[in-house]
């Protein structure tokens, strides 16, 4: 299974960004295989929603606003998404401080991955490679 990155999610969901390569990679594989995690969902969720309240406190674009969410909801809808469970947090808890550096968001998507048995697709494999026991791949790039 391949749990993708909150970068490479975002990519993905954003066709004005997403590379040839990555669509080409995620055709190759069917869509139980990929997963996306909680973590990631987090992220996008509330990027989406903080923009909303920016559009409600403007009192503009409003409409657009709740239309971005609604689009976004049933974009990630397509997903599996995996949890943050009590293993991954204590993955988490045992990450090296060397491999904490990189975040504590894409740490706890890191660890999710390693629970899951998942090799983690992103954009940025020098801060994941820090991970010890993470397979890590880069699907935007050809």
């Amino acid at each position: 299974m391949y749990l993708l990155d909150t970068d490479v999610t975002s990519n993905l969901l954003d066709t004005r960004r997403t590379s040839r390569a990555l669509r080409d990679r995620l055709r190759a594989h069917p869509l139980d295989e990929l997963a996306i995690s909680i973590v990631t969902v987090e992220e996008i969720m509330r990027g989406t929603l903080d923009s909303l309240r920016r559009a409600q406190m403007r009192k503009r674009n409003i409409v657009e606003a709740y239309e971005e969410l609604r689009v976004l909801y049933n974009q990630l809808y397509r997903f599996s998404v995996l949890p943050f469970s009590a293993e991954a947090e204590i993955i988490f808890q045992s990450l090296p401080a060397a491999a904490r550096r990189i975040g504590v968001n894409d740490c706890r998507i890191a660890s999710i991955a390693l629970a899951h048995g998942c090799t983690l697709v992103s954009a940025n494999l020098r801060d994941f490679q820090r991970i010890p026991g993470l397979l890590v791949e880069d699907w935007t790039v050809g």
